[in-house]
């Protein structure tokens, strides 16, 4: 592929220095141009990145805050989301979660976590759950980027990014007079459902103490039971009976395969260096027991007593961090964060009729240094410079192991090789520059650029039959955006943005039970790319705020899968090949040929009336097509060329109506809905969470109340008293987010209520 080290590097590089250089360039201009007055923006932000700074400026995007969190109550991080524009959050368990932005999602979707990649080369093809181990009771807020976004994050910004943004221990004493030696504050948090039947809770202190360290320390468990929620029906009415996936109880609306254990812990610790400077040490742990994946538990035609179960998902992160200003010219602003990271997920899978229990453990740990800055702006007249530069590097070891315990023998094989080869190693690594130019306030142009080193190395294991892999990648991207500002409260803005995602250890050497079958490794695949054109108007005025975007997204070689015959599974034998040759479908990824089209466009409006009443809505729409990855039969006549891409989301859209009294009284309704989606690619007729003929539409309205009494009280600020309820689905309808396992919760309560001093 052109642009990468196998094939095309020279050339790619002969075109894409030049511009990133331009880029670097105009960024460092502020470097050498003396000290401008800073602006107001510059002079609030006094401690570290700004509750409301955008992830990226001129892009398409939204943010969920934490007032949102508490009047929603979603049941993880990717739930939050499902009131974003372009956002569509696939369900492939009741323990997982995965948005779909702009019809893209897993691997071709960033994870932000306070700015650190939580991506790792483990990700799998489409959906994957882990922005559900994310606990939304730490997150401030939720920040959405719509589009490709490789120059600032990297490998794998095709479709856009997430970003969590923790809460923290609160503002500091006031400069002046006699801080307390000792400022800290409890909160204790209760959660129940009836539609799953959670119960839950968090406790935290957050505080200072003294002036010298910001404090937050927090906890928190759940248990949450079968989901209930009534089944949907098929668009294809010669199927019957329906669904394949979730099985249910005799009652007909209790989902097997659902439920789970939750355990959360946090640690972060402020520490002011100096005027608008600090060290962050922040630590958070997610435990995640007994789990079911719902579409393999039961698998499709298998026993009911079958079941494959995540017995322990983990997720460990840690990092310090400095952030804010500093003495040196040119670089007005800096982060600089080093992390570690561990995914640790251990499977047991379940056949009785075998009398047989696989097992797996996939653990990877990610070390990882980011830094980021910007310069200080620079003006010279109508004009106004300003440069934001970059690095960032992330190393992915890989453990793996899988064993198979015979009952009937009462033994147990210890396999060669587990889901991935132990030993594995993952590099991706990269430099940016961008550059802001804005001229007498009404036009601001933008570009940007990044060189980057991926490498990947898997070891050989014969008795698998699994070939090493060693390849380096020298990916690039860039940034083009024009924003035209004829008045203050109007913008007219277009983007052209380049992604790329080179193949990770998932794609190279994995070898695993997915919705559509069996998938095995492919260590020729090269990287994709995405070039996302975009065009979008916002409108902020007092009582209406205003957003619309269009967007075209081309992928080249695109990654996708493609179906093999038993013969072609890896050599190794039944056990050591996972399963292949007896899997009822078999798959394997491919570099599809030619180009892969995604266009569509989303809107939100906020109507704000008086009385405290607002209204928001939102809708989007995506459409994708690409060469179909099945090869023609032996003279097949009616072959088609160009397929549907798989799972992308139908016209959807939600409205939210919200009555906020000052006194801390809050009313509202949440109305969610969706087409049907029946444009399906080949490979979503194996997929037993898609039903035959598609997903169908639906409708689905939720009642919201909460009495915020600290408010009512007029309490000091660090006291809070609410408690919020939420009738989900009053209609109890049938419903099912395309691409899920599991259907949507039926009717049922939500309650929530929190003390703090």
């Amino acid at each position: 592929m052109a642009g990468l080290l196998s094939g095309g590097t020279g050339r790619a590089l002969t075109r894409t220095i030049p511009g990133f250089a331009v880029a670097l360039v105009v960024g460092l201009l502020p470097v050498g141009a003396g000290r401008a007055q800073q602006s107001p923006s510059y002079r609030a932000q006094v401690r570290g990145r700004s509750a409301h700074e955008p992830a990226l400026p001129g892009r398409a995007t939204s943010r969920v805050s934490r007032r949102d969190l508490e009047e929603r109550l979603p049941r993880s991080a990717p739930d939050a989301l499902r009131y974003e524009p372009g956002v569509f959050v696939q369900q492939t368990a009741h323990a997982q979660g995965s948005a779909f932005i702009r019809g893209l999602t897993g691997q071709q979707t960033i994870l932000l976590y306070d700015g650190v990649r939580l991506n790792n080369s483990l990700y799998r093809q489409g959906p994957n759950q882990y922005f559900f181990t994310i606990d939304s009771q730490t997150v401030a807020e939720l920040v959405v980027t719509r589009g490709a976004a490789s120059v600032r994050y990297g490998s794998d910004a095709l479709g856009g990014t997430i970003e969590a943004r923790p809460i923290g221990p609160g503002p500091p004493p006031p400069p002046g007079g006699q801080a307390p030696a000792l400022d800290l504050h409890p909160l204790a948090r209760f959660r129940a459902t009836t539609a799953d039947r959670e119960l839950g809770g968090r406790f935290q202190v957050a505080g200072w103490i003294g002036r010298r360290l910001g404090v937050l320390a927090g906890g928190g468990y759940r248990d949450v039971g079968l989901l209930r929620g009534p089944p949907v029906s098929s668009l294809d009415p010669s199927v019957r009976p329906f669904p394949w996936t979730p099985t249910y109880l005799p009652d007909g609306v209790t989902q097997r395969g659902t439920g789970f254990r939750e355990g959360t812990a946090d640690l972060r610790l402020v520490l002011p260096v100096g005027p608008g400077r600090e060290l962050v040490a922040a630590a958070y742990q997610y435990l995640q027991f007994d789990a079911p994946r719902t579409d393999q538990c039961p698998p499709f035609l298998a026993p009911l007593t079958e079941c494959l179960r995540y017995e322990e998902q983990f997720r460990t992160l840690a990092y310090l961090s400095f952030r804010g200003g500093t003495r040196w010219r040119g670089l007005e602003q800096l982060e600089v964060t080093a992390s570690y990271q561990q995914q640790h997920e251990r499977r047991r899978a379940d056949r009785p009729l075998e009398r047989a229990i696989s097992r797996g453990l996939d653990v990877v740990n990610t070390l990882g240094l980011m830094a980021r800055g910007q310069s200080r702006p620079w003006e010279r007249g109508p004009l106004r410079l300003q440069g934001r530069y970059g690095l960032d590097l992330y190393h992915d070891s890989v453990s793996s192991q899988a064993s198979l315990e015979l009952s009937d023998f009462g033994r147990t094989l210890v396999l060669s090789r587990g889901q991935y080869v132990a030993g594995s190693r993952y590099l991706t690594s990269g430099i940016w520059a961008e550059a802001e130019g804005t001229l007498w306030q009404w036009l601001v142009l933008r570009a940007g650029g990044r060189l980057g080193l991926v490498s990947a190395q898997v070891p050989a294991d014969p008795d698998s039959g699994t070939r090493p892999v060693d390849r380096v990648w020298l990916p690039y991207a860039f940034d083009a955006g024009v924003e035209l500002r004829p008045r203050p409260e109007l913008a007219l803005v277009g983007n052209l943005n380049q992604g790329f995602r080179a193949p990770n250890l998932d794609d190279l050497s994995s070898r695993q039970t997915t919705g559509p079958g069996f998938q095995f490794e492919n260590p020729a695949l090269e990287p994709e790319r995405a070039l996302t054109v975009e065009a979008g108007l916002r409108l902020e005025l007092p009582w209406l705020e205003l957003a619309a975007y269009a967007f075209n997204t081309s992928l080249l070689d695109a990654i996708a899968r493609q179906p093999r015959r038993a013969d072609e599974c890896p050599s190794g034998g039944p056990l050591t090949a996972g399963g292949c040759a007896t899997a009822w479908s078999r798959f394997q990824l491919i570099n599809l040929p030619g180009r892969a089209v995604l266009w569509g466009a989303e809107a939100h409006a906020l109507l704000r009336l008086p009385l405290g009443v607002s209204l928001r809505t939102t809708v989007a729409y995506a459409f994708g097509e690409g060469p179909n990855p099945v090869p023609p039969a032996p003279a097949q006549r009616d072959y088609q060329p160009v397929v549907p891409l798989s799972r992308v989301p139908p016209l959807n859209g939600t409205c939210e109506l919200r009555w906020r009294w000052p006194a801390g009284i809050f009313f509202g309704a949440g109305l969610r809905w969706a087409l049907a989606q029946n444009r399906l690619a080949p490979g979503d007729f194996n997929d037993v969470r898609i039903p035959p003929g598609g997903t169908p539409g639906f409708v689905v309205l939720d009642l919201r109340a909460g009495l915020r009494l600290h408010e009512l009280l007029r309490l000091r600020p660090s006291r809070r008293l609410l408690v919020q309820l939420v009738a989900e689905n009053l209609l109890d309808a049938a419903h099912r987010y395309h691409g899920s396992s599991v259907n949507g919760p039926g009717r049922g309560l939500i309650l929530q209520a929190e003390a703090g001093l």
